[in-house]
């Protein structure tokens, strides 16, 4: 039997049966930790990720930045309605002809803001129809204006511009205007009615 002495009397007390456990060295639990932490760390270096699951990882990354990519049916949708938006016209002149087309509203903005950096406004118009038709002609006598010109700088579509008849450059921004209106008139809204209808497409 065990017992204890105390200020308050000794006590007896009988020998019981107690289970004993052996506890295990916590270096050896701590080594096998760091293995298992080694080999995870080396599976994910040899782990190399097929296309499919890269591009998969790439469109999240990009729609979690806000950068999405389209995709090939939104893309096309675009370029069709990009192409809706041009408007080509032959324009005969002599024995060659012209083939002009419209701007976009960059570009336009990029011809007025070329334009703008002469003070007289002689100089400016004058310099406006330089800029546009340097952008609108497409071709002459079925050669594209780079392969005429035998370059594709816009610099040298001016000088080649510069160099015509000021009346056959007059004559080619009249006609590029007229096609400018017809684009202008083709989208603007006509009358209350259309405006409404617009409208109610938009609330849709």
């Amino acid at each position: 039997m065990s017992g204890y002495q105390s200020p308050l009397g000794n006590k007896q007390m009988r020998n019981s049966n107690m289970k004993s456990y052996d506890v295990p060295d916590l270096s050896e639990l701590q080594k096998f930790a760091q293995q298992m932490d080694e080999s995870d760390s080396w599976q994910s270096e040899q782990y190399e990720p097929s296309p499919q699951e890269r591009e998969l990882l790439e469109a999240r990354r990009l729609k979690a930045s806000g950068k999405e990519k389209l995709n090939d049916s939104a893309r096309k949708r675009i370029e069709i309605l990009l192409n809706m938006q041009r408007l080509t016209k032959e324009v005969p002149i002599d024995s060659e002809v012209f083939v002009i087309r419209n701007l976009n509203n960059r570009e336009s903005k990029k011809c007025i803001i070329e334009a703008s950096q002469h003070n007289l406004k002689f100089e400016f118009d004058e310099e406006l129809k330089l800029q546009t038709l340097a952008r609108a002609i497409v071709s002459i006598s079925n050669i594209d204006l780079s392969s005429f010109l035998g370059s594709n700088s816009l610099q040298d579509r001016i000088s080649f511009l510069d160099e015509l008849d000021p009346a056959i450059v007059d004559r080619l921004f009249k006609e590029y205007s007229i096609i400018a209106q017809e684009m202008s008139d083709k989208y603007s809204l006509k009358n209350e009615k259309d405006a409404k209808e617009v409208l109610e497409d938009l609330k849709k």
